[in-house]
């Protein structure tokens, strides 16, 4: 009975697993071009997940530019993580 329940929820949590594996792969040279073009609107965030920064970022237009030069300096050397707390690959 326990040994079908834990497969059950296996396979319930097995598309995240696949997510967090696909997502960790392939997304930190997206995320450091769309920094570097549109970083000041906030899409790099909006594209990792984080829709509160980048709303944060659209509104102010990227802290007048000193947000999204941070931003894409964290971008760069891989010290930010995706919504889902993965980091950047």
């Amino acid at each position: 009975s326990t040994a079908l329940l834990l497969r059950f929820d296996f396979y319930l949590n097995l598309p995240a697993l696949a997510d967090r594996l696909i997502g960790a792969v392939f997304h930190g040279e997206p995320a450091l071009l769309l920094s570097f073009f549109f970083g000041v609107f906030g899409v790099d965030r909006f594209y990792l997940g984080h829709v509160g920064v980048g709303l944060g970022k659209l509104f102010t237009l990227g802290g007048l530019g000193i947000w999204a030069l941070i931003d894409f300096i964290l971008i760069a050397t891989k010290n930010v993580k995706d919504s889902q707390g993965i980091p950047l690959a």
